[in-house]
């Protein structure tokens, strides 16, 4: 994810890259060709880095692994926040997302909208989830066909009205 302004910890054009398979986010800055910020988990097989404020990100947790047994999801897939003033992991919606059981292997997403909502696409299973700043669920959508059968959505955009 590309860095589109300048804050204490990035400037504008720096990116966020995000590694699944050790489980690791970093910043890096093109501009100079080196690595600004790095952190390996508490996430797994993590994606989908969102600059939330000057301050914080937030990261899609799938929370999923393999131990060749297929590939499971701990507990549930989540929103996770990186607050880079403090360096602590916080899981604001938890609660929601385990209520709702959310899982998703692969893929998925989260975007954070201007009013503070929190859109969550549960790619494998095609829901989305909108949840207030509180974790409760204000909107959902699941990508049912006339056949009865869900189907996986394709990393829907949240588009504001400007």
């Amino acid at each position: 994810m590309p860095v589109l302004g300048d804050g204490p910890y990035w400037k504008a054009g720096d990116l966020f890259l995000s590694f699944r398979s050790p489980s690791l986010v970093m910043l890096y800055r093109p501009s100079t060709g080196r690595i600004i910020w790095q952190k390996a988990g508490p996430w797994i097989s993590q994606h989908d880095v969102d600059v939330i404020d000057d301050l914080r990100i937030a990261i899609f947790n799938n929370n999923a692994y393999d131990r060749g047994r297929d590939a499971r999801v701990l507990g549930a897939s989540e929103t996770v926040i990186y607050d880079f003033d403090s360096g602590e992991v916080t899981s604001p919606f938890a609660e929601t997302f385990r209520n709702l059981g959310t899982a998703t292997i692969s893929e998925g997403l989260q975007s954070t909208t201007f009013s503070g909502h929190l859109i969550f696409e549960e790619e494998n299973r095609g829901r989305i989830f909108i949840l207030d700043r509180g974790g409760n669920i204000v909107a959902t959508f699941l990508n049912r066909a006339t056949n009865g059968e869900a189907y996986r959505l394709g990393w829907s955009r949240y588009i504001p009205q400007d």
